[in-house]
């Protein structure tokens, strides 16, 4: 009965070995720990992940979100800003933007004519906002897709905040839109 004790520990031992010897070259995170991407300042499409910033980003294309990509932007307290048609443009894709820092001073600013909005959303795109400001001549633009506010600010300085030509918006928790 000994004998067979120890040999079935033996093969225990020998697939837990195999078991780690698969696993070399793995790379395992902490909870704690990420891999962030980096908001390119050429803009252009983004790939899936988590982009946190770091420091104040200005884009020289507006940042896009293509189908089939799900993308979340961390501001942490820091602003990307672009001077054209509009920042982030949605094409059927997903955008999840989140402020993670204390201060929530998070900021996308669009600062090029008085008709261009912030953020445009076509081709069934969903952006998802919950937390962070958008600030610009016009906030959000829907042609086609759905948003949902449940925190952050957008303030619009010309016309509108949030147009729905086509799709859905929905605004709750602490979401606030504003015009001035």
């Amino acid at each position: 009965m000994l004998r067979r004790f120890g040999c079935i520990l033996t093969a225990i031992a020998m697939i837990f070995c195999l078991s780690l010897s698969n696993f070399a070259g793995l790379t395992v995170f902490a909870d704690d720990e990420e891999t962030y991407l980096t908001i390119p300042t050429s803009g252009g499409s983004l790939s899936s992940g988590i982009y946190q910033l770091t420091t104040d980003v200005t884009i020289s294309n507006p940042l896009k979100i293509n189908s089939g990509t799900e993308v979340t932007i961390d501001l942490n307290g820091w602003s990307i800003t672009y001077s054209g048609e509009y920042v982030i443009n949605i094409i059927g894709g997903t955008l999840n933007l989140v402020d993670s820092s204390e201060e929530a001073s998070g900021i996308i600013t669009q600062n090029y004519g008085s008709a261009n909005p912030v953020v445009r959303v076509t081709s069934n795109g969903i952006f998802n906002m919950y937390g962070g400001t958008l600030y610009g001549p016009r906030g959000i633009y829907v042609k086609t897709g759905t948003v949902t506010i449940t925190s952050g600010t957008i303030t619009a300085t010309n016309n509108y905040s949030v147009y729905a030509y086509g799709g859905s918006v929905t605004i709750s928790g602490t979401g606030r839109v504003e015009i001035t």
